[in-house]
This record gives structure tokens, sequence and C-alpha cells, in this order.
């Protein structure tokens, strides 16, 4: 499928922001249902960096418009010790209010009722989060190794977690106990655990990285949000 991408800036009461738009060609008008399915992706701690711009790019070429906001002002970590410092640095308020102008902006796009939201270790943080607190116009979560809290009953999405058992951020342990809460709070949630992964494992950039793991539970996510 042809795509085009664009990066463009979302106005948001914290400021300006960046993001980065990737759409089937001819899809990224407004209008009721002209912009296909709406995701949007929540990068990890590093920024918004090539892996997740590749994650737009992919979620296009499977028919899907997909929005990942720069959650932190152009700056990019490498290393654990950046990125942790560099999360700290972003005041909730500033990054909730990013991630709300994203959605926003997905939904007026694509004349969508709700968008998808993909989220990766910190983005799937903010991913439960946006689902709670806007359950209207959240219909779909998946997670990549990345544990939350949250009042589950609230939420009224369809949830799908990537984990990997070798996972020392998330043990899974945790992830099992969060994935019962959320069964017992009624939703539809699948958890995918893989055998030898570790956090990170579906970002080709990191030297986490498991290049059939993250086909695997990339062919899965097309599938759950196509569903």
């Amino acid at each position: 499928m042809d795509t085009e991408t664009t990066d463009l800036t979302l106005d948001t009461p914290a400021g300006a922001a960046a993001a980065h738009l990737a759409a089937p060609v001819g899809a990224g008008s407004a209008g009721p249902g002209g912009g296909g399915p709406a995701v949007l992706v929540l990068h990890a701690w590093w920024g918004l960096n090539d892996d997740f711009r590749r994650w737009c790019d992919d979620l296009a070429a499977a028919g899907f418009t997909a929005l990942a906001p720069d959650l932190f002002g152009g700056r990019v970590a490498t290393t654990v010790d950046e990125a942790d410092a560099l999360r700290r640095t972003v005041p909730h308020d500033t990054a909730r209010a990013i991630v709300e102008a994203a959605r926003d902006e997905l939904l007026a796009r694509t004349g969508r009722d709700a968008v998808a939201v993909v989220g990766a270790s910190l983005g799937a943080g903010w991913a439960v989060e946006l689902a709670e607190a806007d359950p209207a116009h959240v219909d779909a979560v998946v997670l990549y190794y990345g544990a939350a809290e949250a009042e589950w009953s609230r939420l009224r999405a369809r949830v799908l977690h990537h984990f990997g058992d070798r996972d020392e951020m998330d043990p899974l342990e945790y992830v099992e106990q969060m994935q019962q809460a959320m069964v017992d709070a009624g939703l539809d949630a699948t958890l995918e655990v893989y055998a030898g992964a570790e956090h990170w494992f579906a970002e080709p950039g990191r030297p986490e990285h498991h290049p059939e793991h993250a086909a695997t539970a990339w062919a899965r996510t097309v599938a759950f949000l196509g569903g």
C-alpha cells in the first residue's frame, strides 16, 4: 500500500509539540471515515526516535493512519541513564497535554469516534492513562513491555499486551497480576508472553531487539487493531 508521511506541529496548552504522521495515500484529510482506522503511537523513554517513526510508517502500510507525538521536544536518548534523566525533565501535565492534543488531531484528521493507542514502555503507561481518562475516545490499547496501574473498570478498550519473560524492568509476575486485574474488571484483555525476550525487544535500534519475537508481536498487533 502506498503511504505518505509528514512531520507536523501540535498546538497544546503546554506549547507547540512536534509529531510524525503516516497514512495511506489519500487518507490524511479529515472527513467521516476518510482517514482509516486511527492509531496513536506513544514512544518509550528514548524519545521519538527512528524506531517509533517506523512504527507509524509500518502501520500506514497496513492501512492505518498513525500519529506519534514527541513528548520530549525533539530530544532523544540512547542510554538508559540518559533516558531516565530525560523523562524527568518533562512535567506530567506537559506530557499529558501533548498526548491529548495528539488524540484530538488524529480524531479530527480521520473523522473517527475513537482511536487505538499503541504504547511502548513509558508510552504504555501513557496509553493506559489516556484510556482510563477518556474511555469514550479510546477503543483499543496495545502495550509493549509497559506495566501500569489503573482503575481498570473505567476502561472501555480492548487490550493486547506484549511482554518478554526475561524483562527485568517489569517482572512477569507483576504483569500477570495486571492481566488478572483487567480480566476481573471485565476487560477484553490478552497477554502475550515471549520466551527469552527482554524489555525493548520490539525496537530494532536496541541491543535487546529480538527480530523473531518482534515480528510475531507486530503481526498480532496489526491483526488486533484491525479486528
